[in-house]
């Protein structure tokens, strides 16, 4: 019989309550889980002290973590800043190198149409606007036939063409000319290699 267990009895139900810890509320530094406050052991001696050494401590790192979000804030905003400049930078010179491109673009687009009319319609030109017809082509001329048609290849010719001096017969002023060599001696005479200055008088104009 005594190893057996007794029955608890009304004196035991009364002090259960007593017997058993009651929950307390524990100071624990902040972000602890409940499982690592288990095993924090607390201390009678200087509770107080470190209660407030501990919310000191908690201020002074939140002031820093402010103080460093704040400057971490001041370094984004700057680099934020710069990035959006390099950004507009980039964009204006974009917008005018497009422009620059779409300029060059439309010549090339209006060179090659002319090419392509001129290689379809060679023999047609295009009244230019504003202008008179009989003004703009009165240095042309119209011809029936471009084959037998008379046509004087001398006509209108610019006034210095008219001192140019004209062979009658090439081939026989040479050989007058190499006929009379001997006539002459070596000293006046040109050789071949030499620089000379021709002076040309009694020419007809």
């Amino acid at each position: 019989m005594d190893a057996e267990q007794t029955w608890p009895d009304e004196y035991d139900a009364k002090d259960d309550g007593k017997l058993r810890n009651a929950p307390g509320t524990r100071n624990v530094p902040k972000g602890t889980s409940s499982y690592q406050a288990a095993w924090i052991l607390e201390e009678d001696e200087g509770g107080e002290g470190s209660e407030e050494d501990s919310e000191e401590d908690e201020d002074e790192e939140e002031a820093g973590v402010e103080g460093e979000m704040e400057v971490e804030a001041d370094e984004n905003t700057d680099a934020e800043d710069h990035d959006i400049e390099g950004k507009m930078d980039d964009l204006a010179s974009e917008l005018a190198d497009d422009g620059e491109d779409e300029a060059d673009d439309l010549d090339e687009v209006e060179k090659y149409r002319r090419e392509r009319e001129d290689a379809q319609f060679p023999d047609e030109i295009d009244t230019p606007i504003g202008d008179l017809a009989r003004i703009r082509f009165q240095k042309f001329r119209g011809l029936k036939s471009f084959r037998t048609s008379p046509w004087d290849p001398k006509e209108n010719l610019p006034s210095d063409y008219a001192r140019i001096f004209q062979f009658q017969n090439y081939k026989k002023t040479r050989k007058n000319v190499l006929s009379q060599i001997d006539e002459y001696d070596s000293a006046s005479c040109v050789f071949p290699g030499q620089y000379v200055t021709l002076q040309i008088d009694r020419v007809p104009i």
